[in-house]
């Protein structure tokens, strides 16, 4: 396979580690992969923590570590709703959730 094929695959694969997707059954095994796929990506924490307020004094350090702790925000949501079956993704992705919250209340 050439080097331009290689590129072409890579780009539009699915990660065969990630979970199904969620459709209302299997949910005890969904979840568990779910955890471990976000542990894979290093976003489990955001599971468990709601993202802090950046105070208005706040370093450049402190402005860096939001940022980054903004991303994994981003991303572990997007991880959780995109594996959701449409009708669950829709009913779940407020803009004001976080992932905690869709995962609490999932």
């Amino acid at each position: 396979m050439s080097t331009e094929q290689n590129n072409m695959v890579g780009s539009g694969a699915v990660d065969i580690n990630g979970p199904f997707r969620f459709v209302g059954v299997n949910f005890r095994r969904w979840r568990q992969k779910m955890e471990f796929y976000l542990t894979t990506k290093k976003l489990a924490h955001c599971l468990t923590s709601m993202p802090v307020e950046l105070p208005e004094e706040a370093t450049d350090d402190e402005r860096v570590a939001s940022a980054k702790e903004r991303e994994h925000e981003f991303l572990c949501k997007n991880y959780i709703l995109n594996d959701l079956a449409d009708d669950l993704y829709d009913y779940y992705a407020d803009n004001k959730n976080t992932a905690m919250m869709i995962w609490d209340a999932l």
